[in-house]
């Protein structure tokens, strides 16, 4: 799933960065370094946010449809539709907002 490799790949990167924060202070003091590492934190907690949601949505997602009928059926799939659509739309936010902030730190 190309999206959970995003985020895993951008967490690491925000939090190398972190880890890099007294380097970066060194090399460029006019940078804040204080807000860069609560921006880079931030960003780090979104991207474990939309993780979580789809993977909440992933685990809660039941596709047993025996003795169900079809009605039943298409209202579970309509409720999961708006579901998921719910948590990608929080996952491309999370990705911008991710996308802006590294090309800020590169």
């Amino acid at each position: 799933m190309p999206q959970m490799e995003i985020i895993i790949n951008k967490k690491q990167l925000f939090s190398q960065k972190i880890h890099e924060i007294n380097t970066i202070k060194k090399a460029h003091p006019q940078v804040d370094t204080a807000a860069l590492a609560a921006r880079l934190s931030l960003a780090v907690n979104h991207l474990e946010s939309a993780d979580h949601g789809m993977m909440d949505w992933m685990h809660k997602l039941d596709m047993n449809f025996e003795n169900k009928s079809h009605a039943q059926i298409m209202g579970y799939l309509d409720e999961q539709y708006k579901k998921i659509q719910h948590v990608d739309s929080g996952m491309r936010a999370t990705f911008k907002e991710s996308d802006l902030l590294s090309k800020e730190i590169q």
